[in-house]
């Protein structure tokens, strides 16, 4: 699950240590992308070689 706020207005000036905001349409993109991965991800068959992307993919997450 990943959060993210979203300002009602926009801020004139953002200081330095504030993060950045990512817009709305690249949060909507991303979780479409996961949404994506785990569909794919839960038709894979039962083989050694899909466990071993499955352990690959949770190395690099």
């Amino acid at each position: 699950m990943v959060c993210y706020t979203v300002e009602a207005t926009p801020t004139e000036e953002k200081s330095a240590d504030q993060p950045q905001r990512l817009p709305l349409e690249q949060m909507v993109s991303f979780h479409r992308q996961v949404y994506e991965c785990c569909c794919t991800l839960q038709e894979l068959a039962c083989t050694a070689e899909n466990a071993d992307k499955i352990k690959y993919i949770m190395g690099v997450l």
